[in-house]
């Protein structure tokens, strides 16, 4: 059997879910990616609100278990977040973690700089221009990866959720480190 990794970024309206298998070193052709949400308006019942988010846990594990995930790792909330009630996420991810568990998934949680970190240097700065977002310079740098440029934000971040996991339990996961610190022509030491 082999080892497949399922990445998770968690939405109410749009959850997106990648798998990556064990030692895909890139190959962008062996990436499984979908999505699952259900849209309800502002004002819907706390009962419709229950039943969007069992049904959103249910169908990341149809997702993992469709695609033979042996792992599943969903990213950590980012404090910075102001798109959606923090609280309602929370949520959405406790019923995720639960209805993963009674399907014998052991869930991790990812936090986004620690999937970033591993593809982050890509993209140098120089090559782009202004101002831009740690989102934007994780985008350019999975582009120069390989990566397809039609997929969603959070296709990417499930895709880099993804990535990290496979960096902890697998073989094969995009990492590309650090560029060496050119020492500086400056003062020497006396």
């Amino acid at each position: 059997m082999t080892l497949r990794v399922c990445g998770c970024d968690l939405s109410l309206r749009a959850t997106a879910l990648v798998v990556l298998p064990d030692g895909w070193n890139g190959d962008w052709s062996q990436v499984v990616r979908g999505t699952d949400g259900i849209k309800l308006s502002k004002d819907a019942s706390v009962g419709d609100q229950i039943i969007r988010r069992r049904e959103i846990a249910k169908g990341v594990v149809r997702f993992s278990q469709q695609h033979h995930a042996t792992y599943v790792a969903i990213e950590g909330p980012g404090f910075a977040a102001t798109h959606s009630p923090q609280h309602s996420l929370g949520e959405l991810a406790g019923v995720v973690k639960d209805h993963l568990a009674a399907a014998g998934y052991l869930p991790r949680v990812i936090g986004p700089s620690v999937g970033r970190a591993l593809v982050r240097h890509a993209f140098t700065p120089e090559a782009g221009k202004g101002r831009m977002g740690e989102k934007d310079r994780i985008r350019l740098a999975l582009f120069a990866l390989g990566c397809p440029t039609d997929w969603s934000d959070d296709e990417y971040d499930a895709l880099v959720t993804a990535n990290a996991l496979l960096a902890e339990v697998g073989t094969g996961a995009i990492v590309v480190p650090e560029p060496a610190k050119v020492a500086s022509r400056g003062r020497r030491a006396a």
